[in-house]
């Protein structure tokens, strides 16, 4: 049985690698009225190696990024809680948007607030780059302003008139989608599977055919791979002396996970010896494969920041 279907070519474009922003000297201009919030949030962004101006009213907000503005001394994001009294999150992003919209270094609004279902709508309508749901959770504030700060999200909406609010949510789908991984591997077969397992999944994967081609690939372009999956047992040059010649060659941070047939007691040790980070056998199962790059690339920031 078989049949033939014509389709039209998908004119969505692919997911645009975007490299998250450091943090660390970013100016950010902190508004909430409650300040048992206003101190937890500092300590997050202080920690995080950023320069937190706080202020407990909307009202501060509008002179606050104006004055950085004249000083020449801008804000890269502004975190605007919404149920401040008198003058809201919401009349606080009109007036600054009113008022500075024609300057240059408008900061990137990110709305905080509790109640997620009724707010997160009004906040995209409303022209917020990102909203971030109460209670805050470190990890996902700080890589929603690495992303926001990374792409440049408030240039492009200005450039093509649309805007899409970003929320925790859609940042970690985007990061996924985002994903660059070198796979390390002389067998077709296994190649072809990794790559369709991996596509599925939304992320990006490029094939070294063994060690040699490994190193030579990631030397021309670290920039381009978020990871590495990298056989064992390949021609040439195995997955551990290649291992070693990329952490010699001062690639320190690149996560590195060894793929082997072999499941020998001993095999993890000299894995982690050579210098991968960690070590899966095969056939080899998506649950686990979506486990590792889970931890070593999509939560990375919980341990970097």
């Amino acid at each position: 049985f078989h049949f033939t279907a014509w389709v039209e070519k998908s004119r969505s474009a692919p997911a645009a690698r975007v490299v998250p922003a450091a943090l660390a000297g970013q100016r950010v201009l902190l508004a909430d009225d409650h300040l048992g919030t206003l101190e937890i949030l500092e300590q997050i962004l202080v920690a995080a190696q950023m320069q937190v101006v706080c202020v407990d009213n909307g009202q501060a907000v509008v002179s606050s990024l104006t004055q950085a503005i004249e000083n020449s001394r801008p804000f890269s994001v502004c975190l605007l809680d919404l149920d401040m009294p008198e003058v809201d999150g919401y009349a606080v992003l009109a007036q600054a948007r009113g008022k500075l919209e024609k300057l240059a270094n408008l900061p990137m609004f990110i709305a905080l607030s509790s109640a997620l279902e009724r707010d997160a709508g009004k906040c995209e309508a409303a022209g917020f780059d990102g909203f971030q749901a109460k209670p805050v959770r470190r990890e996902r504030l700080l890589q929603m302003i690495s992303r926001l700060l990374g792409e440049g999200a408030n240039t492009a909406s200005k450039e093509d008139g649309s805007h899409k609010m970003h929320t925790q949510y859609s940042v970690r789908e985007a990061m996924k989608h985002s994903v660059s991984i070198l796979l390390a591997e002389d067998n077709p077969v296994n190649q072809k599977l990794a790559v369709m397992m991996l596509g599925k999944a939304g992320y990006t994967v490029t094939c070294a055919d063994n060690g040699i081609a490994a190193v030579e690939m990631f030397d021309a372009g670290p920039e381009k791979y978020d990871m590495i999956f990298m056989d064992v047992q390949m021609p040439e040059m195995d997955g551990k002396e290649a291992t070693r010649k990329l952490r010699s060659m001062g690639y320190t941070q690149v996560p590195i996970v060894a793929m082997t047939a072999h499941a020998m007691k001993g095999d993890r040790e000299m894995c982690i010896e050579a210098g991968m980070n960690d070590y899966i056998t095969k056939p080899i199962k998506r649950e686990k494969v979506f486990e590792i790059i889970k931890e070593y690339v999509l939560d990375r920031g919980e341990h970097e920041f």
